[in-house]
């Protein structure tokens, strides 16, 4: 947990790490991808690319962030 200054004000962060035996296209595909997203998580809207913000259903909003910008 932390906090941080984004364009709308202060915000809460949460960092989360998990290791998968898996590719990391597929991780990263299972992450982006708001079909797959759904089978595991919730549904989600919005710009699934780094960079992009995104909103799962019924819950706060978020943005993708490059491991370097962390």
């Amino acid at each position: 947990m932390d906090s941080r200054t984004v364009p709308e004000g202060h915000a809460r962060t949460v960092l989360v790490r998990r290791t998968y035996d898996a590719a990391i296209e597929d991780a990263w595909d299972a992450c982006t991808d708001p079909r797959r997203i759904s089978r595991w998580f919730l549904p989600v809207s919005g710009d699934l690319r780094l960079g992009g913000h995104y909103r799962p259903e019924g819950n706060a909003s978020g943005g993708i962030l490059s491991p370097s910008a962390l």
